[in-house]
């Protein structure tokens, strides 16, 4: 049951984050639906801790998928995107080791940089990147 549930969230994940980007949609699909996907699982997962350190990594996860980094790079830089919300949990180190955080943001910025030199295709780029996020979630169990 619980492979079940984490593939349905990969793929509504998948779906949120697309649909943020997909012409005539609105981005906060993927700004509020991705962390609120990841939120979910985390909660269906057990991770224990208090509910202002579930709201911090929903709030920082919600930062960092609102940018490419390109301001600082001067373009778009999906290493740095998805590294940066991988870290957006470590509000979990209360209950997860800090390193498998570290692990799942390297995990996950590698993932999206790659994906993206990859691939030119938009639904399957933005697909897999908000697969990833979710679909890494269960490292942090290890």
């Amino acid at each position: 049951m619980k492979i079940i549930i984490i593939l349905i969230a990969t793929i509504l994940s998948a779906i949120l984050y697309r649909l943020g980007g997909a012409k005539g949609w609105n981005t906060k699909f993927r700004d509020l639906g991705c962390p609120l996907v990841a939120l979910g699982l985390m909660l269906f997962l057990k991770i224990s801790v208090p509910w202002y350190l579930h709201t911090l990594a929903f709030l920082l996860m919600f930062g960092f998928l609102t940018t490419y980094w390109d301001k600082l790079f001067k373009y778009d830089n999906f290493y740095m995107h998805g590294f940066m919300i991988g870290i957006a949990f470590l509000p979990y180190m209360v209950a997860v080791a800090w390193w498998l955080i570290l692990i799942r943001a390297i995990i996950i910025g590698l993932f999206m940089g790659l994906w993206c030199k990859f691939f030119q295709n938009d639904i399957v780029e933005e697909g897999g990147r908000g697969a990833i996020i979710t679909a890494t979630l269960p490292l942090l169990l290890i």
